[in-house]
């Protein structure tokens, strides 16, 4: 099952949920795409003071990478350099909200 990322804001206050259950809320290539876009836009909101990140449950947060995913997003140097690229942008993405 994909990952979704889920943004809901109150006030001034971003929360970013994460939504894959199925897998313990593990984020696949599409996920960490949609997490930077998402982080990248609230960075540069003037309205959100804060993020809160969150899972789907209420028994654990994310388990990371989503490594079934692999095979498909990381069969060659080509590929496994285009995934580091979009995960590394989207921690860096994360970095960048207030």
């Amino acid at each position: 099952m994909p990952t979704k990322i889920n943004l809901s804001i109150d006030s001034s206050i971003a929360t970013i949920r994460i939504e894959n259950i199925q897998s313990l809320n593990s984020i696949d290539y599409n996920g960490w795409d949609n997490l930077q876009q998402t982080c990248i836009g609230l960075a540069k909101s003037k309205d959100i003071r804060a993020a809160i990140f969150t899972g789907e449950g209420d028994k654990y947060f994310s388990s990371g990478a989503d490594i079934k995913d692999f095979l498909k997003t990381r069969y060659n140097k080509t590929s496994a350099t285009k995934y580091a690229e979009v995960f590394d942008g989207a921690l860096n993405a994360i970095e960048s909200i207030p």
